[in-house]
């Protein structure tokens, strides 16, 4: 491994290390933010389409989202609308860290999907 690519990893675990200590994603500086992924997602947004894809999935599936999240809320109701067997919830006063931002609500949707899975 090269020493820039140790460097990076040492980064990548520090930065994950902070948000993952954060009770709230409002929490977050600056500094735990990456200006390049914005630029990154959108170069490559029109290259992968995996609607196809999720009309194959078969399994359950909890599709979570904030209301506050930038991600538009067409995209998880399209994707909603494609996986045959999925489940939709929204939570409020939330952005696109529903596990950092809002965990109480977030485990409590999780849970309850899960108690309602075929053994």
């Amino acid at each position: 491994m090269s020493a820039k690519t140790k460097k990076r990893a040492g980064k990548s675990r520090r930065w994950s290390a902070r948000v993952m200590q954060r009770s709230n994603a409002l929490d977050l500086e600056p500094n735990d933010y990456s200006f390049r992924v914005p630029p990154a997602f959108l170069k490559a947004e029109g290259k992968y389409d995996i609607r196809p894809k999720l009309k194959t999935i078969l399994a359950p599936v909890l599709l979570l989202q904030g209301r506050q999240d930038l991600a538009d809320e067409a995209n998880v109701c399209e994707a909603q609308s494609l996986i045959k067997n999925s489940t939709l919830a929204f939570i409020g006063k939330c952005g696109h860290m529903p596990w950092l931002e809002q965990p109480e609500q977030t485990w409590k949707i999780v849970d309850e999907f899960l108690a309602h899975l075929p053994n």
